[in-house]
């Protein structure tokens, strides 16, 4: 029933009875989030990005972010910049980038939840 749903049966008001609002947007996350940004109330992001940056960005040139919504940390960086609240996962694989990592200073943030995950290569 649950994943059937409209919206996954998502309810219409918060517990406080505030409306809620869900879109689901098949376009540049990074365009989203400066058109959201302008309002005086900008929206919650939830957000699981790409995080794995690019050789460039380890190189230190935390502009140079990729050109594809799957490389880099473009929208990682765009999130991390964002005026309003959010909620990000993320991995330590991100703090390579020098941009990732001044954006995260400049931010105040909180660790909601950390994990240790077994790595394995071949």
């Amino acid at each position: 029933k649950y994943a059937r749903s409209p919206l996954c049966g998502l309810p219409k008001v918060t517990a406080g009875g505030a409306a809620i609002k869900w879109q689901f947007l098949t376009e540049d996350g990074v365009e989203v989030l400066k058109r959201e940004a302008v309002h005086d109330h900008p929206a919650l992001v939830l957000c699981n990005p790409p995080y794995i940056p690019t050789a460039e960005e380890v190189a230190g040139d935390p502009e140079d972010c990729g050109t594809s919504f799957a490389e880099g940390t473009r929208l990682l960086t765009s999130v991390l910049d964002y005026p309003g609240p959010s909620i990000v996962c993320l991995s330590s694989l991100s703090l390579m980038a020098a941009g990732v990592r001044a954006r995260l200073g400049a931010r105040q943030a909180r660790v909601l939840e950390h994990r240790e995950v077994a790595w394995k290569a071949w």
